[in-house]
């Protein structure tokens, strides 16, 4: 019991140290200047690189997965996915009048941010597949959280907010698929989605958009959380398929030629000895 706890509590610490110290940076309040560095959010980003420095040194690869997976969130996924949100919040934005350029462009970013991601989470998980939906969930949960943070422009401090509800929500479902048979993570991973879209509606906290927005905005933002969704149900079979595909481009081992392995020669057996013992040459 108590190195299943352990266990939990490496899994989830990436994520749980990340929310903390977003939920401490959002209450920061700093002067917004036009075009001034986030420097809250590279405050997280210096926490979570000396917690994947720590991991390293202390578990290896394994145990840095997830703060490679919260640094790729925070420094690269919650800038695309808060531009994408501001794009869709912006009056008039509409196909008809020719507006749509930037939002489908900021879509299309996000969309090709979480497959990469998603390659990447699928062909680490191939040791045990089972483990990529956990893995995954916080890149998942970011989405709906950061779509409906806020309204109007989104900041700094409602962008790191999002941050820490998407990486708590994912701390709790790591640490449950922790004590959990690997037949049911991916149904957790799929509960903690599920289950925050449900909040965020409760808080009437959905994606948010303009006033004057047109019909493009709403399917742009319907077509990331359904992505989302999809990749939550799908990144254990993507991470067998990896498994399988590195299996089979794997070299085979074979002797060369002109070379013959050691000679086993068969001794008579001694006197009431059961069995046969095969020596070497």
């Amino acid at each position: 019991m108590r190195s299943a706890t352990n266990a939990a509590l490496g899994a989830s610490a990436p994520f749980l140290v990340t929310a903390l110290a977003a939920i401490l940076a959002a209450q920061v309040r700093l002067p917004v200047l036009k075009g001034a560095v986030p420097v809250m959010l590279l405050a997280v980003v210096a926490v979570q690189a000396i917690g994947l420095l720590a991991a390293r040194e202390t578990g290896g690869s394994e145990r840095a997965r997830g703060w490679w997976m919260v640094l790729a969130c925070t420094s690269l996924l919650l800038p695309a996915l808060s531009l994408q949100a501001s794009m869709a919040r912006t009056p008039f934005v509409s196909l008809a009048s020719g507006s749509a350029g930037d939002l489908m462009l900021s879509t299309a970013e996000v969309l090709a941010l979480l497959a990469c991601m998603y390659v990447w989470t699928a062909s680490v998980s191939g040791g045990d597949p089972s483990w990529a939906p956990l893995l995954w969930s916080p890149a998942a949960l970011l989405v709906p959280a950061v779509l409906g943070s806020g309204r109007g422009d989104l900041s700094e401090a409602a962008g790191l907010r999002a941050l820490a509800i998407a990486c708590l929500v994912a701390t709790l479902a790591i640490g449950a698929g922790t004590f959990a048979s690997r037949h049911s993570r991916l149904a957790i991973a799929a509960i903690a989605v599920v289950g925050e879209l449900a909040l965020l509606l409760v808080l009437r906290r959905g994606p948010s958009f303009a006033p004057e927005h047109g019909a493009i905005a709403p399917v742009m933002a319907m077509l990331l959380v359904l992505v989302a969704i999809g990749s939550v149900a799908t990144i254990q079979l993507a991470a067998v398929v990896g498994r399988g595909f590195a299996a089979a481009t794997r070299p085979a081992r074979s002797v060369p030629s002109g070379t013959a392995g050691p000679e086993i020669v068969e001794e008579p057996p001694l006197p009431n000895s059961p069995s046969v013992r095969p020596t070497r040459r």
